[in-house]
Order: structure tokens, then C-alpha cells, then sequence
């Protein structure tokens, strides 16, 4: 029982112990208290509180590739591209979306491969060049950022 919504569990087996009940939450930003109750054929009845805590955490990321963090790659005149691939989660919530952004410019969307989301970092000049990817959960939290540090050095 929730707020004033009754949800009937069902037997799992022949046995009198075995039940379930599937109770959809409203939000998860908010700790919620389910109450069980049993009653018997004879009408006597007894009850339970469960308390879902909230779930506060952030989602995350984690880079996959490339394969070390820093990343040193080789500067080729007129620039370089970097394949970036990181996995994004949340705790209870899908990734809505992962955005990044390289230095002072301006954010852009990740695309979504399967379980990895993608980008391609342009590298212009040599040096240290930083990478911020962040994540945004249905809930509308974000990650905080990651940051992946591609070194850009030229050959000799």
C-alpha cells in the first residue's frame, strides 16, 4: 500500500510463503515507505513497513577508449583525431544523454553506440588538451565531469 494505491501480490508457488508484488515507485528522489500487509482466510492480518531510501547519486562515466588516461599520441601536421569512447550509467535511471566538450569550446553531443557512447576530438596543434565528458540521467542529473588529457606531441 502506497499513497493510497493497493497492490495485490501474487503466490509464486504452492507454497503459503512465496509471494510478490511489483510496487512502481514515483520518483526515487525521495525516500518512499511500503507497508505489507498479510492477511489469512480467517481474517486475521499483520503488517510490515519497508522504507526505499533515496537515491541521490550522480550517474558517472568511465572512459574505454582510448586505452590510458593520459593518452599520448603523435601530432601530424594539420591536425589529428582522437576516437573517444566512454560508458555512461546511472544507479536507477537510463542516460538521456553524454556530452563533451575540449577546452573552452562549446559542449556537444556524444552519439550513442549500444552500451558505449562516441565522439571524435579534433587536436589542432600540439600540447596538453583536455576533455570533459559529461552525463545527464532521465532524472536530469549530471555527472560530474571526467576528464581525459590527450598529449599531442610531435615526433622527435
Amino acid at each position: 500500500h502506497m499513497a493510497g494505491t493497493v497492490t495485490v501480490a501474487e503466490q509464486l508457488a504452492a507454497s503459503w510463503a512465496s509471494w510478490r508484488a511489483v510496487v512502481p515507485l514515483p520518483d526515487r528522489d525521495h525516500a518512499h515507505t511500503i507497508v505489507i500487509t498479510a492477511e489469512d482466510t480467517a481474517g486475521n492480518s499483520t503488517s510490515h513497513e519497508e522504507t526505499v531510501p533515496a537515491d541521490s547519486s550522480l550517474p558517472f562515466v568511465a572512459l574505454h577508449k582510448p586505452p590510458t588516461n593520459p593518452f599520448l599520441v603523435l601530432f601530424q601536421q594539420g591536425g589529428i583525431t582522437v576516437p573517444v569512447e566512454v560508458v555512461a550509467g546511472s544507479n536507477h535511471t537510463l542516460i538521456r544523454d553524454v556530452r563533451w566538450r575540449l577546452a573552452d569550446e562549446p559542449e556537444r553531443d556524444a552519439e550513442k553506440a549500444g552500451f558505449l557512447w562516441r565522439f571524435q576530438v579534433q587536436i589542432e596543434s600540439p600540447g596538453v588538451h583536455n576533455v570533459q565528458v559529461s552525463a545527464t540521467d532521465e532524472r536530469d542529473k549530471v555527472s560530474a565531469p571526467f576528464e581525459l588529457e590527450v598529449r599531442a606531441q610531435i615526433e622527435g
